[in-house]
């Protein structure tokens, strides 16, 4: 991943630095609707950007507001399972760190289990 070419990609469409960076786990997609003055950012779209290939992660930034406050949500995240290395698992969260946010949420839904 080529940090700088993915920032320069992602700074065609964020207007202002966000402030806060969420990456969204599994079933947390509807958390996206929250966000106002939305710009959709395909991970596919993105030169040298991974894909996405686990069920409910969709695969996308958004930019936005959320109570006049810009962030940068992941919808989508990698995983080591996936095939991905761990420094490819912590790219979302190194492209978070460029911007510099004052907050960074991460969420996952660790210990789910469906008995079905």
């Amino acid at each position: 991943m080529n940090l700088k070419i993915i920032t320069q990609y992602l700074d065609n469409y964020i207007e202002k630095y966000p402030k806060v960076c969420i990456l969204l786990g599994s079933g947390l997609s509807s958390f996206s609707d929250n966000i106002k003055n939305k710009v959709i950012i395909p991970y596919d779209n993105i030169p040298g950007f991974y894909q996405t290939s686990v069920k409910g992660h969709v695969g996308e930034f958004i930019y936005g507001e959320i109570n006049d406050t810009p962030v940068l949500c992941g919808k989508g995240r990698f995983h080591y399972y996936e095939g991905y290395t761990f420094n490819e698992v912590g790219s979302i969260i190194e492209i978070f760190n460029f911007y510099n946010p004052k907050l960074c949420i991460i969420t996952n839904s660790s210990g789910c289990l469906d008995t079905s």
